[in-house]
């Protein structure tokens, strides 16, 4: 009898540890209260990393009517016609494609500082 309640008594210790991990899992989940990307934090930079309660973590964007500005060097030949159509993918979502329309054009040119000259 006695083996049988020391077992009984190592299954509720099991069952409680248990019990707390999952807790400790749910509570370090963080939700959204929209739907959104993560565009600022990278969770590989956070890993183990101590936070302060209050402290900004990560900065989130929402996924609903983002515009896009693309930097297309002249060296690459010619710019997307407008209505081209193609596809986005963001870091915090490689897997995730995210398709786009090409809406204008702005050709803009750019000053690139060379060593030794002073303007």
């Amino acid at each position: 009898m006695v083996e049988v309640e020391i077992a009984r008594a190592r299954v509720a210790q099991a069952q409680a540890r248990l019990d707390k991990m999952l807790l400790d899992q749910q509570q370090a989940q963080i939700n959204s209260p929209f739907a959104a990307v993560v565009v600022e934090g990278d969770r590989r930079d956070l890993s183990g990393m101590p936070v302060r309660q209050g402290e900004r973590v990560s900065r989130l964007a929402r996924v609903e009517g983002l515009c896009a500005v693309l930097h297309l060097p002249q060296r690459h030949g010619r710019y997307p016609s407008v209505n081209a159509s193609g596809e986005l993918r963001l870091l915090s979502e490689p897997d995730r494609n995210i398709s786009f329309v090409v809406e204008s054009n702005v050709p803009v040119a750019k000053f690139k500082a060379q060593p030794g000259i002073h303007l």
